[in-house]
């Protein structure tokens, strides 16, 4: 409300209520800007605590990747953030191929070097092997000693696995003699690997308990890859009739 005070009373002129109305409304838009102010204030700090809430997951996200991705393939980390009920024991029959390496002669190996120098020829194997499953789209289940298991066709519904699955064997063989002469050079004897390959029905999911669990693959698909790896001589793959059929013509 506003008041006018004068000395002596008298009768407002037009003048006078043309000015006392400017001046009202000069006093309502200030108001209305000292509002739009404050509530523009308001928004940016809850923009703010939005943004740093938004950042702060993205750090969290990327550092469960960065975590479990040492533990666990890519695939299967993406596939667990993106959706939290599979965080829970059980699994599903999928079609699949495996790839299971071995290294050949490890005994001997282990004998003839020393624990140091056993670990650094493991790796120089390991290393490239899972790096090249990774690229065409497999998923690293277990590493055995000197041996690796992963899958393929999980990932990359369209893609063939067991055609993954070869081109990942060959380059792995193919790898190795590149390795094997690194390893010369520090004066580590050759070593050779096998590699199995078979595709069928298996059950993927988490197995364990409540409190300690893994994502794994598990049937009589995962004992006949085992079987087949077991029957190759250093530096050969061997692949079922199944993954041939399942790879289809691209693998001749």
């Amino acid at each position: 409300s506003f008041c006018l005070i004068g000395y002596e009373p008298r009768e407002m002129t037009q003048s006078d209520r043309d000015g006392l109305r400017d001046f009202a409304e000069l006093v309502e838009d200030q108001i209305g800007h000292l509002d739009t102010v404050e509530v523009n204030e308001q928004l940016r700090k809850a923009s703010n605590l939005l943004s740093d809430a938004y950042r702060q997951l993205d750090e969290h996200t990327e550092f469960v990747r960065s975590v479990f991705g040492i533990h666990m393939t890519h695939g299967v980390v993406e596939t667990l953030l993106k959706s939290p009920e599979a965080i829970r024991l059980g699994g599903e029959v999928k079609h699949l191929t495996l790839l299971m390496s071995d290294m050949r002669d490890f005994t001997r190996l282990s004998q003839q070097l020393s624990i140091t120098d056993l670990l650094t020829v493991l790796n120089s194997y390991l290393s490239p092997a899972i790096e090249i499953i990774d690229e065409h789209s497999g998923i690293v289940d277990q590493i055995m000693g000197d041996g690796v298991l992963a899958y393929f066709g999980l990932t990359e519904p369209g893609d063939s696995g067991a055609l993954n699955a070869a081109r990942s064997a060959i380059t792995i063989q193919q790898r190795m003699k590149e390795v094997n002469e690194d390893n010369a050079v520090d004066g580590f004897p050759e070593v050779g690997i096998g590699i199995g390959i078979h595709t069928g029905n298996v059950v993927v999911g988490n197995i364990g308990s409540e409190r300690r669990m893994k994502y794994s693959v598990i049937g009589s698909v995962v004992n006949l890859t085992s079987r087949i790896q077991s029957m190759c001589l250093p530096g050969q793959t061997l692949i079922s009739e199944d993954s041939v059929a399942d790879a289809g013509p691209k693998l001749r």
